[in-house]
């Protein structure tokens, strides 16, 4: 399951930007009931297994404000199977 973590306080907000929401597939971005302190109300995840790890979000936020990061143990079953001599 993808790690999503959200800086909410680089968050330009769902209202004045809102990007995440459109660029997600599986439509897991909604508004945060609470402001930022620039007054912006930032993405929360509605149901973080829903997530399919994709990275749109990550990849095309202009804020820098979300990181997805890829199961642990896949990447590591990766790695190793790189790793392995031929």
């Amino acid at each position: 399951m993808p790690k999503i973590t959200i800086f909410s306080q680089a968050c330009k907000g769902i209202d004045d930007c809102g990007i995440c929401v459109h660029v997600c597939p599986e439509q897991l971005f909604e508004a945060c009931r609470e402001m930022n302190e620039s007054g912006y109300y930032p993405p929360e995840i509605k149901d973080p297994d829903e997530c399919n790890g994709c990275q749109n979000c990550m990849i095309c936020c202009p804020d820098y404000a979300i990181v997805v990061e890829k199961d642990a143990t896949e990447s590591t079953n990766k790695q190793e199977n790189h790793n392995a001599t031929p």
